[in-house]
Parts: C-alpha cells; structure tokens; sequence
C-alpha cells in the first residue's frame, strides 16, 4: 500500500534524470576503471536502479548529515559544508564537492563521511581502508582543492559509521599528491577517448570451474552490461548479486 509506491516513485524519479555528456566531477574518475568513467562522460545509459539501491543512496546522505549536525552540537564544527570547489592542471577543471573542512586551531583537514557494512567497517578499523571505491582518490582530489584554494589541508579525516550495528569511527589520511597524478592520468585517457573509441576494461571476469564470475567492481557498476551483456545475475548465500556466464 505504501512501500511499492516509495519505491516506484523512486524509480521513477531517477530514470526521470537527464543524461549529460562531457561533464568532468571528481567522482567520476576515482575508480580505476577508465571504461567506467568514460561511459559516464560520454553519457551512455546506465543500467536502471532498484528501489533499494536508490534508498542505500539516500541513507547515505542522512549518515553524512547527522555526523555533521552532532559534530556542530558537540563542539567541534566541520565548516563549509557540501561546497563547490574546482581542481584544475593545465586545461583540465574537475569539479568536487568536499563533505567539509575541519580544523584544531593549528591544522585544517579535508573531512570525508561514509556509511559501511559491517564488513567494510572491520577492515576500517584495521586500518585497510584500501582504494578499491575510489574513495582515497576522491579524498586526495578534494584535499587537492582546499590547496588550490588557499586551504593547506594537512590530509582527510575519514569519518565511517557502520550501517549495522551504528558503531563509529575515525582514520586520518595524508595527502598524498601521486594520487592526485594518477587521478589525472586516467581523467586524460578519457577525454583523449571518443563514444565509439572507449578505453581498456580495468577488470576481466573471474574463472571458476567452467563458470566466469564478474567480481565486485563489475557487478556493481552501472554499465556492466554494456561489457557483459550474456552474464545473468544470481543471488549469493549472503544476499549478494553474482553475475554468472
């Protein structure tokens, strides 16, 4: 009665968005996927979105804004909050949009707000936040930014809360600049690349017996059928989808 209307309204809704090609965002081009990130700037249609995934979407932005309001309340303010700030080397501009600033009266650092599973989370807390979702490169772009800006950010405090159990935590990562390099490189090779000409897969299916698996990046990228179009998708033991040829 009241969820299969949210949910059609969210589809709806998102399919509604128009598709915009030659847009340069930071997000764009921090997984390493360059195929990826040149589907999205040539503005092919990404594959329709669930109902859930839109609403993961949407929590996601609720966990960012009720760190930033308790951080407010608790003293320790996060300012500038969700702005626009330009990255640029040469001819190349690349917009992003920093989830804040912080500083301790001595230092300013780049503030990065994300929501994990229970299984991102523990490996948050080991300290193996690895690159595998771009998120290191989104944070060295931003604080990237903030010093172009005139903000000498020291580097960018990861602020995670575990979407299950609502644990909290934080880790300090330091800018680092080759990051902000390799981001740029991959940003080149797809505006050196056309809508018929696009580059090299980062990823190939894994091989399992007389099955190929396409692994976690692929099955959730919104274009994997464009690379993929025979896979069929099944549902794993603990609820995740597995794409199967």
């Amino acid at each position: 009665m009241i969820t299969d209307k949210i949910e059609q309204y969210l589809v709806k809704e998102n399919n509604s968005k128009p598709l915009v090609a030659n847009k340069v965002f930071t997000t764009m081009f921090t997984k390493k996927c360059t195929r990826q990130s040149a589907y999205r700037y040539w503005a092919y249609k990404p594959e329709e979105k669930q109902a859930r995934t839109l609403i993961n979407f949407e929590l996601g932005y609720l966990v960012e804004k009720m760190v930033l309001d308790k951080a407010k309340l608790s003293g320790v303010p996060i300012e500038l909050n969700n702005i626009w700030l330009t990255v640029k080397r040469g001819l190349i501009h690349v917009t992003c949009k920093p989830d804040g600033l912080y500083t301790n009266k001595k230092d300013l650092y780049n503030v990065e707000i994300k929501k994990m599973s229970e299984y991102g989370f523990k490996d948050f807390k080991k300290n193996n936040l690895d690159d595998s979702w771009g998120y290191i490169s989104q944070a060295n772009m931003e604080c990237e930014a903030f010093k172009q800006s005139g903000k000498d950010v020291k580097g960018t405090i990861f602020i995670v809360v575990n979407s299950n159990t609502g644990h909290i935590a934080e880790e300090f990562i330091p800018y680092d600049k080759k990051s902000v390099d390799e981001t740029f490189k991959r940003i080149r090779i797809v505006l050196e690349s056309t809508k018929n000409t696009l580059p090299e897969r980062a990823f190939e299916p894994e091989v399992r017996g007389n099955k190929e698996y396409l692994g976690t990046q692929c099955s959730y990228c919104d274009f994997h059928k464009l690379c993929y179009p025979k896979f069929k998708l099944q549902i794993s033991k603990g609820g995740y989808p597995l794409w199967v040829n």
